[in-house]
């Protein structure tokens, strides 16, 4: 039964896929003919492949993607609020020498501001 539909919808469509081959096929030739003609001007105006502009587009959207995937990551509105005690050691370690020198002089002109 089922090989008897498909050889009546073959004969039935055949004429109709003929007809829709024969209109797309001088398109694709034209469009493959203008991505050819594009990316040969592309190359001789950069003096790069278009290979190698569609690789640094996709190395590119990654990167944005990423990017946003970090901002989504840090963005405090997106996570919930907890307060976390972290030992002063660990702070320390990851501050820079820069902010370890103003900490201790803002600690110092308070301690003499006391006395």
């Amino acid at each position: 039964m089922g090989d008897e539909i498909r050889k009546f919808l073959q004969a039935e469509l055949q004429p109709m896929l003929q007809d829709i081959e024969r209109q797309l096929t001088p398109m694709q030739a034209f469009n493959e003919r203008t991505q050819t003609l594009m990316a040969k001007v592309l190359e001789v105006m950069t003096g790069v492949q278009a290979s190698k502009i569609d690789f640094w587009a996709t190395n590119f959207l990654e990167e944005q993607n990423g990017e946003a995937r970090r901002l989504e990551i840090q963005c405090p509105s997106l996570l919930p609020i907890t307060s976390v005690p972290v030992p002063d050691e660990v702070l320390d370690s990851k501050r820079s020498p820069i902010d370890k020198i103003l900490q201790s002089e803002q600690a110092l002109a308070l301690f003499n501001s006391r006395i």
